[in-house]
């Protein structure tokens, strides 16, 4: 199966992004992935594995919560156009 290409954009410090602003349509370069960083995907048979033998998890479910956390800020700073800071209360 083909690799998935990524590409990286970046914000300028004291540049503001909103959605749905109008500019220039140039897709952002595309990142080479170092052959010794490149996997395939196998969260489903790390997760099987981690029942089975009892390995351990990455992410953490703690992680997964401060992960959660982290994107519903994101969400509400867009929506409300604010900074939002953690922990959200």
């Amino acid at each position: 199966m083909p690799a998935t290409p990524i590409r990286l954009g970046r914000v300028e410090p004291g540049e503001i992004k909103r959605v749905g602003k109008v500019g220039p349509k140039v897709p952002p370069p595309l990142v080479e992935i170092p052959p010794d960083l490149r996997g395939d995907w196998q969260v489903e048979a790390d997760f099987v594995r981690a029942i089975r033998a009892g390995t351990p998890v990455f992410p953490s479910f703690a992680d997964g919560v401060d992960y959660m956390e982290f994107a519903e800020a994101v969400g509400r700073a867009m929506e409300q156009g604010r900074q939002v800071t953690l922990p959200l209360a």
